[in-house]
């Protein structure tokens, strides 16, 4: 698969982060269900306690509620897609989704302005949450 994923940006615009995915199929339901939907519904979910305006909340919780049905899609076949890989592929899926996400985090942090150094704490943090998430949906090396 060759191609871009489109994110969120923060500002309201979209960035688009290349995808150079060899791996299995099931590993970008992995790398886009779980860990970039899921990451976007952190950020809605964030947002939606910083903004106090009432048209900004009714819209944000529309698209919480639709990045949660696709982090939901994603967890519902997590584990049957898990099972069928080989350890080996696993652990490829794992640096493969790694290197997406690091790559939109630089994206974001590009297109904001933001010094990488500043988010490297807050990435490798929640790269921790992410693959804490992949492990318990079964995508852990055996």
């Amino acid at each position: 698969v060759r191609g871009f994923y489109q994110t969120e940006d923060g500002g309201g615009g979209l960035i688009e982060v290349p995808i150079h995915w060899s791996g299995p199929t099931a590993g970008l339901i992995f790398a886009i269900h779980i860990v970039l939907e899921n990451e976007a519904l952190g950020i809605q979910q964030e947002l939606a306690e910083d903004i106090s305006c009432p048209l900004f909340r009714a819209v944000n919780q529309r698209i919480t509620q639709d990045e949660a049905r696709h982090v939901a899609f994603g967890r519902l076949i997590a584990a049957r897609a898990a099972a069928e890989l080989s350890a080996d592929e696993r652990q490829n899926t794992i640096a493969e989704i790694r290197s997406i996400w690091t790559s939109c985090v630089k994206a974001l942090a590009a297109d904001n302005g933001i010094v990488w150094r500043a988010l490297a704490k807050l990435a490798d943090r929640n790269w921790k949450e992410q693959l804490s998430t992949l492990e318990r949906m079964g995508l852990a090396v055996r």
